[in-house]
């Protein structure tokens, strides 16, 4: 999908950048949409919550079913609206605004939601929350925090989000690294040990996807001619340690 403004619609491409097919949600808005899931069941989210400015009261993921199960190139989402149980002021002073959110992934019959710092000066801490897989107005549950680091806070943004296919590590993406979590006892706490993971390049990465339970995609935006790529990393050794 596009990001903030773009149509809303979202595209299937093979690993060469040709796009196969567009399907068109018809009830949907592109305000700032930042992230594309799925649940073990098949069914999609797309995520509206980028929220730059921490000011935003409209927040939105549209659920759908697996596009490869329509028939047609159109089709309506169930609307999960939701906020954030902590916020009280749109925008906050500037040393509060982590309300800001790029990631997210199912797991069982919940979104696991990680946010953005933007906070000035920067405090280092992402937060989690968790909202039902399911249509409603509900207010985020804030399970949990993170200490990602000292920044600077361009390396230290989480962009995107997944938990792997047999639920047994997730990752969080920045611009040039991610964290892999090893998921303990079934449940993706955040207390879990995590590895910080290098990537070769700072670029304006966005996506991260689980291929296989230790392979991953990563992609990136193209901005001034730099970046619009599709990675492809192993993680074998690190899941090994």
């Amino acid at each position: 999908f596009n990001d903030s403004g773009g149509e809303p619609e979202i595209y299937r491409f093979d690993t060469l950048g040709n796009i196969l097919r567009t399907v068109v949600i018809r009830n949907a808005v592109n305000i700032d949409w930042e992230e594309i899931r799925q649940d073990d069941k098949g069914n999609f989210y797309i995520c509206d919550f980028g929220n730059n400015d921490n000011e935003r009261k409209n927040l939105r993921i549209y659920k759908i079913p697996n596009p490869t199960n329509l028939f047609n190139d159109t089709v309506d989402a169930e609307v999960i609206k939701f906020s954030y149980p902590d916020q009280k002021e749109f925008p906050p002073s500037k040393e509060k605004r982590n309300f800001d959110m790029e990631s997210a992934f199912c797991y069982k019959d919940s979104i696991y939601l990680f946010s953005k710092n933007r906070t000035e000066p920067y405090s280092g801490f992402l937060r989690v929350y968790t909202l039902p897989a399911k249509a409603g107005d509900y207010t985020a549950r804030l399970i949990d925090s993170i200490y990602i680091g000292t920044g600077p806070f361009f390396a230290d943004w989480i962009t995107s989000a997944d938990i792997s296919p047999d639920y047994k590590s997730f990752v969080l993406l920045s611009n040039n690294k991610f964290w892999l979590f090893k998921i303990k006892e079934g449940v993706p706490l955040t207390k879990s040990e995590y590895v910080e993971i290098f990537l070769p390049e700072i670029s304006q990465k966005e996506g991260i996807c689980y291929v296989t339970p230790d392979e991953l995609y990563i992609t990136d935006e193209l901005y001034k001619q730099e970046g619009g790529k599709l990675y492809v990393i192993s993680i074998k050794d690190f899941l090994a340690k």
